[in-house]
């Protein structure tokens, strides 16, 4: 099952520990770096989260 989920960028141990922000945390950055890599180019959201970091 693990393979399964981790096959679908699902980060398997985060998903069954039931720790929601962690989860969502790697599944974003996962996604991310495959949208990152079909554009072949950095996204600008990494940008945009650190402007709002410091603000």
């Amino acid at each position: 099952m693990n393979a399964i989920l981790e096959g679908h960028r699902i980060p398997a141990a985060t998903l069954r520990d039931d720790d929601f922000d962690a989860f969502y945390q790697q599944r974003k950055r996962r996604l991310l770096e495959i949208i990152e890599k079909a554009m072949g180019k950095k996204s600008l959201c990494k940008f945009a989260q650190a402007a709002f970091r410091t603000s």
